[in-house]
């Protein structure tokens, strides 16, 4: 392969939407995600901290994390929000969630919670509406409301920039003899997950009796559990089974709850290629709360030049696949549904997505912007693998200089 060609013809501004759907029946059974923990310490603001699954045998240099994030402090100018406040393992209060629309984190002290933009802007927040203090928090993307416990009873409040918001749903009162310490909205099911201090999992349809209750310590999370998050990817193109994640604070198990409610649980969730241990220690100090982001996740290597995403894959959105500081001339965006392990070798680099497409070639002074828009027909699960090469214009009669990104990991999911 000595320059690019073009699979199909798509000029530079057009949507990768379509590329979406026509190859949805090639995707490969892996999932990308991001999990976001609270490391609260004692007399600090909240800081949270971004986890990934972690490397395994073969698989490209996955990242293990933990990434770091900015200080989520509240602004009294602005609207409420968290105080500095004891977190685990001094208490289990505090709790993080994840707009998936907004692309915002919403986190919770034992008094307050507010929203937040990844780059650590306050934009909202309110006061807490419970009797006792807020142990666990849970985003509804689409409805843009949040679910609060203190472990007695939960309820949904508006997200506006307040004193006490209004009331959406409830209070409803906890429908276990254990405290509930996390729980978290599922649009698949328009149900809630929840986690319990007995180390209990239930899904919940809000106001009613649980449909399901089984026991995570038979996983070998011991308790008290300290957070819980669905994977919305799941279920997908890629598997039918729904999945979570639960945490104790120090370890985290992603959970197929299609199984372990269907009385053969509880039971791990298959491997994949960004979880392939679906049982990991927190690789920060522990955390309280769990939140589950749809961001794309770089792994491999690349000669200088990087890969980028805005926002999460999430159905509804807009974002955006960029290359940045390459050197100028024509490039092209390999696209695929599985990865090279152990990468192959192009033009002197590493190969790590062999390209059933090539988005290109497109030429560039140094950067391209290429638009992404997931509508409501974009397969939940998809998975695309992208990676940037780019021919750089030669200098003074000189060869042309090649380089590569590392690559990416997006999966299509729900709001």
């Amino acid at each position: 392969m000595s320059h690019f060609t073009a699979s199909t013809s798509l000029g530079l501004t057009r949507s990768l939407t379509g590329l979406c759907l026509t190859l949805a029946a090639f995707c490969m059974p892996a999932h990308s995600q991001t999990l976001y923990g609270l490391e609260a310490v004692a007399g600090s603001a909240p800081v949270a901290v971004e986890l990934t699954g972690g490397p395994g045998p073969g698989l490209c240099g996955y990242p293990s994390g933990p990434f770091g994030l900015p200080v989520f402090a509240a602004s009294a100018a602005v609207c409420p929000g968290p105080a500095p406040f004891a977190g685990f393992p001094a208490s289990m209060l505090g709790d993080i969630g994840v707009n998936h629309l907004k692309d915002t984190v919403w986190i919770a002290g034992p008094m307050e919670a507010a929203e937040y933009t990844m780059s650590g802007v306050q934009i909202a927040g309110f006061m807490n509406p419970l009797a006792g203090p807020i142990r666990g928090l849970g985003v509804d993307s689409l409805a843009g409301t949040v679910w609060l416990t203190d472990g007695a009873a939960y309820v949904e409040v508006s997200t506006a920039c307040a004193g006490l918001p209004a009331v959406v749903s409830g209070p409803f009162a906890n429908p276990l003899a254990s405290a509930m310490t996390d729980l978290t909205w599922d649009l698949d099911s328009l149900a809630l997950w929840a986690s319990f201090a007995d180390g209990s999992v239930a899904h919940i349809p809000p106001g009613f009796a649980p449909v399901c209750v089984f026991g995570a310590p038979g996983l070998g999370l011991a308790p008290p559990l300290t957070g819980i998050a669905v994977d919305t990817t799941t279920p997908g193109v890629t598997t039918a089974s729904k999945c979570v994640f639960v945490t104790n604070g120090t370890s985290i198990a992603r959970v197929d709850v299609s199984a372990s409610c269907a009385g053969f649980g509880p039971v791990l969730a298959a491997p994949s290629f960004a979880f392939p241990t679906p049982f990991m220690a927190v690789a920060s100090g522990p955390i309280s709360g769990l939140a589950f982001a749809d961001h794309g996740v770089e792994f491999g290597v690349g000669s200088g030049p990087e890969i980028d995403y805005s926002g999460q894959a999430t159905l509804g959105t807009t974002n955006t696949v960029t290359l940045v500081g390459a050197t100028p001339g024509v490039a092209g965006l390999f696209v695929d549904f599985a990865a090279l392990c152990p990468p192959l070798t192009f033009k002197a680099l590493p190969l790590h997505v062999f390209p059933f497409l090539i988005i290109g070639p497109i030429s560039h002074a140094g950067a391209i912007t290429l638009p992404l828009s997931l509508g409501p027909g974009t397969p939940v699960g998809l998975e695309l693998y992208m990676q940037w090469f780019n021919k750089g214009l030669p200098v003074a009669g000189a060869a042309p200089v090649w380089e590569s990104t590392p690559a990416m990991l997006l999966t299509i999911g729900r709001p």
